[in-house]
């Protein structure tokens, strides 16, 4: 029986969560044989050079940052879009692929690309992990963005993709869309998934030793208002120490706060990235300071591992977390009494069980491929005509407002 192409299109210049997603997107669907899956990438980019083994990767032009590092505006990033632009449209023609699915980091990112699939009657889909508006994510003109999804761009793709019903209920509620939204549930390395005897059951220490954990950026991140608090709040080290590691944007704004004010080093550490499953197994509790996710992987590991996690109140946090573990955007006083709250055995015990089993059940590797034939044999249905073979008693999520 052929099998139809489907392109798996991601034109960023960065490897981030939604792009490790995006590659096992693309294991699962080439190891599940119901379609030919075709990733297109920059060439130069991880997401390019990861391409699962037997996944035809096709390349397009090399990242702006090698290109020019000057405005994104300027000429030369101008015409590498024009090139792309040309490249994916010989693609298409050579392909015929029957779906296109645009990797977005957030709504309207690379809108050029939906816009060429319209205009080339290809049937086309949006992944996207970031559902906020551009208002609440505080991004420049944002309300002239958020005008232009409900205005024109929702219309666009036949269908959406993102991580959970709680994300997509609130994208429906603010773009309008029309068109189904389905969910697609992110998933941890399978080494995580089985290595979670290593912490549970440990004792906790006091101070308590709290992480954060990821790339350090202060406005998505919440950690500009995280590190204000903590440096007002210098009576907490009686209690906690917290502990940032990774890299980022805002590292070195974390090292100049600690070389100026000494005695902040008694409540903040500072590392580099290190193995997850080795940093996650030296601290107690996880802590996420966020505006705006999708849904973190480390949320993800720190709940296969069995380590607690205390998080912002965010669409895709709150799908998997119970109320104790959350608290408002910037309301740090909560979050230290959430921190307090889970010293206690029988608290923290309960919440470990809970989350590991939430884990299990939505987010496990048995889970996400289970999740991937379901949402293949929707997104089939959107484009032929609805068989036997088509149709699964599946769980999938369709959003309609």
């Amino acid at each position: 029986m052929h099998k139809p192409h489907w392109l798996f299109i991601d034109t960023a210049d960065d490897f981030g969560g939604h792009e490790v997603m995006l590659l096992r997107w693309l294991h699962e669907a080439h190891k599940q044989a119901h379609i030919k899956p075709v990733l297109i990438a920059r060439v130069d980019t991880r997401l390019y050079e990861l391409a699962p083994q037997g996944v035809l990767a096709m390349p397009l032009s090399r990242s702006h940052a090698a290109v020019s590092s000057g405005s994104r505006h300027s000429p030369r990033k101008f015409l590498t879009r024009i090139v792309d632009a040309y490249r994916l449209a010989r693609y298409v023609l050579r392909l015929q692929p029957e779906i296109a699915v645009v990797a977005e980091g957030s709504v309207l990112s690379h809108a050029w690309v939906t816009l060429l699939l319209r205009m080339m009657a290809i049937k086309t889909v949006i992944y996207v992990p970031l559902t906020q508006s551009g208002s609440e994510m505080g991004f420049g003109r944002g309300a002239l963005r958020d005008r232009l999804v409900r205005k024109i761009y929702r219309h666009l793709p036949d269908a959406w993709v993102t991580l959970t019903t709680e994300q997509a209920q609130h994208f429906a509620a603010w773009s309008q869309v029309e068109r189904p939204i389905f969910v697609l549930p992110n998933t941890v390395a399978p080494e995580m998934e089985t290595a979670v005897h290593n912490i549970v059951n440990k004792d906790i220490h006091k101070p308590l030793r709290v992480l954060i954990l990821g790339r350090l950026d202060a406005h998505q991140k919440g950690l500009d208002s995280l590190l204000n608090f903590l440096a007002f709040h210098l009576e907490l080290s009686a209690d906690f120490h917290f502990t940032f590691v990774g890299d980022g944007p805002y590292r070195q704004e974390i090292e100049q706060r600690l070389s100026v004010f000494p005695l902040l080093q008694k409540l903040i550490t500072l590392h580099k990235w290190s193995v997850t499953q080795e940093v996650m197994q030296e601290h107690d509790v996880l802590l996420l300071a966020s505006r705006y996710e999708g849904v973190p992987l480390v949320m993800l590991e720190a709940m296969a591992l069995g380590l607690p996690v205390i998080s912002t109140n965010l669409p895709g946090t709150r799908a998997l977390l119970g109320a104790d573990c959350l608290y408002s955007v910037g309301d740090y006083e909560q979050a230290i009494r959430l921190l307090h709250y889970i010293e206690r055995d029988e608290v923290r015990a309960a919440m470990i069980k809970r989350n590991r089993d939430i884990f299990l059940s939505k987010a496990s590797g048995a889970a996400f491929t289970h999740a991937v034939d379901s949402l293949t044999a929707r997104l089939i249905n959107l484009v032929r005509p609805v068989t036997d073979t088509d149709v699964r008693p599946d769980d999938v999520t369709v959003i309609r407002t």
